[in-house]
């Protein structure tokens, strides 16, 4: 069928928004004859597009030799865009307009030149002058200024100017603020600075050298300075020989003669009494660098004597009864060594807040040790502490280091067979830990609980809680507030990093807590980087029962349980599970997903009809983005509809600019066309579409994988194939029960 088509603006007046139309209707080469139906639409595209302005149906059109007029009126649709015709014609057969039946579509459309566009001059009178039309953008956008108003820095009084106008050498003077008052740079090129006004840093070694004839006052909160000094010293006043803990005096600085008392009855010949907060009662210094030399050494037969007593007789600061030390010079050796069949060495404190053994060890680096015991016996221990106070802030070993790389505790067996331990804590009391260790520094590697073993069977660290309630800990590691990146227990093996297992009916075997109200936290965070591994492998090894491999839960309605970034995969079905609504108390109620070789979106809905028996189902704005390839349902509702049909598809071109669209681009609105059925009837429809979002397009929809790696060869379930476990996957790393 051909159509040929003169459209004319109509000269009536006043003029409005209708406009003549004049045509042709030839049928295989000839002109038609009587009176037929024709139908127009409006588009703003030759194929596809959106529709405007509705269908508008003559009856009994007469032609003659095929010629028609009519007067079309879409309402204001002309604004200067193009603008596309679609008609369709049947031949009279009584049938209304309504009734879409025998409708013929004339392809292609027709694009309307620019007569009907004449319309949009309607709107030419409320433009006073041409002068004053071209200058309306200027006088709205530009406030009547000349463009060269805006190129000139003097005009401009907000706004910020990019860094690249900035650069160069700028003469004047210029004030610089900003809210944190910081700044960075070489600052090669400042001059004139003051140190008075250095609050905070330090000095690079290089501003203090050289001689400095200025008064100079030190100080630090614990009264001690570390490092090497040179010079003879002969400035240096104030000095106090109470002060001085290492070297020796000279003779001279001696009382003479030098009296040594031993009048106490029952404790020996030398009595060394301090009365000093910070002093020594009795001190013995061993300065030779070789030899089994010693510091102080004495000798009692008594069953109940003390080969060395110490006494100190200040009742508060930091007095020392005995003290021992090796020089600075051997770094093996011991300050203090006890040697017996029974105790090697007896530390006891009788006061509220003692401590038994303080072991402190000051080097700032190496392989240091506040304390260390040694025990040769398979079933022994090699430092065990006691406080038998039962009130006040008694320990009974405490560890405690200043060195960033240094360590509070350290226990090691490297026994290789007995029930050995690195460090073994107990504790009875219902709120008590069995080992807590803390690493207070906020620097370096510290660690507060550190264990090895090297037996095959035996524990780096093993916590034992024996109280059978109350809030007992086996083992506890913390990290103090403002460290944000340290870690309370990390566990390292070639195996098994950390094994937590609970045996109480209720218990958790890990428990992991973010209770930080902000940030990225996470309770349990696992990390795997083999390419067969698995970050967090979550068990259920009941065979009966509700119980779970893995378990999330989140209270807020906005966030996620369990969560994927990337696929998410099931050997099994998927399905959601609710309380049955029947009996919510005692059932559930499962529904299950449907499964496909493809991702699928589908979209869904009920439409009305018009007066013709169509409609035309508009689709989400980001249909366009995340879609592709997309096949129809329709189903009638009320009433039989044998020639329902899609009349008109989502555009291919539509979506395709949508997957192309960046963010921020406007997306092109998709929608298609029902045709063929009963006027004002409903029609459910449903649409599926491959999915096309960008993560598809990356990462794809495999369907059949070959399997790789460790997994080549074995079953996710090999009892369905007649398989031993040994032929599951991963079935190595599934671990056995942990004994103690």
């Amino acid at each position: 069928m051909l159509v040929l088509a003169w459209p004319l603006v109509a000269q009536a007046q006043p003029l409005d928004t209708s406009f003549t139309y004049q045509g042709q209707l030839r049928v295989t080469g000839s002109s038609t004859t009587g009176a037929h139906d024709l139908r127009f639409r409006l588009y703003d595209a030759a194929i596809g597009g959106s529709e405007l302005g509705g269908v508008i149906c003559f009856d009994n059109v007469a032609m003659s030799e095929g010629r028609f007029t009519v007067v079309l009126d879409f309402g204001s649709q002309f604004a200067g865009q193009q603008r596309f015709l679609e008609i369709e014609q049947r031949a009279d057969t009584g049938l209304a307009c309504g009734d879409a039946t025998g409708f013929v579509p004339l392809t292609p459309r027709q694009s309307l030149t620019a007569s009907p566009h004449a319309i949009f001059a309607l709107n030419a009178g409320n433009a006073a002058t041409a002068t004053t039309a071209l200058n309306a953008n200027n006088t709205g956008q530009l406030n009547g200024q000349p463009a060269t108003f805006y190129q000139n820095a003097t005009n401009l009084s907000s706004g910020t100017i990019p860094n690249a106008r900035l650069s160069g050498t700028y003469t004047g003077a210029i004030a610089l603020s900003n809210a944190g008052n910081s700044f960075t740079g070489s600052g090669g090129g400042l001059t004139g600075l003051n140190a008075s006004n250095i609050a905070s840093g330090t000095l690079a070694d290089g501003r203090l050298a050289s001689t400095y004839t200025q008064a100079l006052s030190m100080t630090n909160a614990s009264n001690w300075f570390v490092g090497a000094f040179t010079g003879g010293g002969a400035g240096l006043t104030g000095l106090n020989a109470s002060n001085i803990d290492t070297g020796t005096l000279s003779p001279s600085r001696l009382p003479t003669p030098l009296f040594l008392s031993g009048a106490n009855p029952g404790i020996g010949t030398i009595v060394g009494t301090n009365t000093a907060t910070t002093g020594a009662g009795l001190r013995g210094d061993a300065t030779s660098a070789t030899g089994d030399v010693a510091g102080v050494q004495g000798r009692s037969t008594a069953t109940a004597g003390s080969g060395v007593y110490g006494q100190s007789l200040s009742t508060s600061g930091f007095a020392v009864g005995v003290r021992g030390e090796a020089s600075i010079n051997n770094p093996q050796g011991t300050g203090m060594v006890g040697t017996a069949v029974a105790t090697g060495g007896w530390f006891e404190a009788s006061g509220a807040s003692g401590t038994g053994l303080y072991g402190v060890n000051n080097a700032a680096s190496g392989l240091s040790y506040g304390v260390r015991g040694v025990c040769a016996s398979p079933t022994g221990v090699a430092i065990e502490g006691e406080a038998t106070a039962t009130s006040g802030s008694g320990h009974g070993v405490k560890g405690l280091t200043h060195s960033p790389g240094g360590i509070g505790v350290w226990g090691n067996s490297d026994a290789a067979s007995g029930t050995t331990a690195g460090v073994y804590g107990s504790c009875e009391s219902p709120s008590g830990v069995g080992v807590d260790g803390r690493a207070w520094a906020s620097t370096g590697t510290p660690i507060g609980v550190r264990g090895i073993t090297s037996g095959a069977g035996g524990y780096g660290v093993f916590g034992f809680a024996t109280a059978a309630t109350g809030s007992a800990v086996g083992v506890r590691g913390e990290v103090v507030a403002g460290n944000t990146s340290g870690t309370g227990v990390e566990g390292k093996a070639a195996a098994t990093g950390g094994w937590f297992e609970a045996t109480g009916t209720s218990g958790t075997g890990l428990f992991g807590v973010a209770s930080s109200g902000t940030g990225s936290t996470y309770g349990v965070r696992g990390s795997n980087s083999s390419s067969a591994g698995a970050g967090i492998w979550g068990m259920s090894l009941a065979t009966t029962g509700n119980s779970y491999g893995v378990l999330g839960e989140a209270n807020s309605s906005s966030a996620w349980a369990v969560y994927a970034l990337g696929y998410l995969g099931a050997s099994g079905s998927k399905s959601f599970r609710i309380d049955h609504p029947a009996d919510p108390a005692n059932r559930y109620l499962l529904h299950y997903t449907a499964e496909s070789p493809e991702v699928i979106n589908f979209y869904r809905g009920t439409v009305a009809l018009d007066a013709v028996g169509e409609a035309v189902v508009r689709l989400p704005a980001y249909f366009a983005a995340i879609n592709r390839e997309p096949s129809y349902t329709l189903t009638a509702i009320g009433t039989p509809m044998p020639l329902l049909h899609v009349a008109e598809e989502i555009d291919q071109a539509g979506l395709e600019s949508g997957a192309a669209a960046e963010p921020g681009d406007a997306v092109p609105a998709c929608s298609f066309r029902i045709a063929g059925g009963v006027p004002g009837a409903k029609v459910s429809w449903r649409v599926e579409a491959v999915r096309n979002d960008r993560w598809v397009r990356r990462s794809g929809s495999p369907v059949e994988v070959e399997k790789i790696g460790t997994e080549k060869g074995t079953y996710q379930h090999p009892e369905l194939y007649g398989q031993p476990w040994e032929k599951g996957m991963n079935h190595n790393q599934r671990p056995g029960r942990l004994e103690p």
